[in-house]
């Protein structure tokens, strides 16, 4: 991570967040379909998703080359973090996101047909 954890600006607290959302986003986009069905099939309450699950839909910056420098840099600067998705507060926990199955329904409505990510047709400039 490029910056310090004594610069905690509020720029740098809205790009950290703003990277993290989006790839969130983006991992929902791709992975709702399937969280859906197993979370029906199960009958779950709710959904634990692990950090790892949104390494590979982070778009590195200069401040914050990987998800986990975000996380670190928000969990120094802001305490509890907590992340809009699609009007669902979801706040990190130590090694991922707990989300109702309620909420989850909701967010992967909104996401899913709105993303050319879960259509199987991605443009390669949607994601820079």
């Amino acid at each position: 991570m490029n910056s310090s954890s004594g610069d905690c600006t509020a720029d740098l607290v809205a790009k950290a967040i703003s990277g993290i959302r989006t790839s969130i986003e983006r991992y929902l986009a791709v992975n709702c379909p399937r969280i859906r069905s197993l979370v029906g099939i199960a009958q779950q309450k709710s959904v634990k998703i692990e950090f790892y699950g949104f390494f590979r839909y982070y778009a590195p910056s200069e401040e914050f080359p990987r998800f986990s420098d975000a996380v670190a840099f928000l969990s120094k600067c802001v305490g509890d973090i907590v992340v809009d998705i699609e009007g669902v507060n979801l706040e990190l926990e130590e090694y991922g996101v707990l989300v109702s199955a309620d909420d989850l329904v909701h967010i992967c409505s909104k996401l899913v047909d709105a993303s050319p990510l879960a259509t199987g047709f991605i443009d390669k400039n949607t994601l820079s």
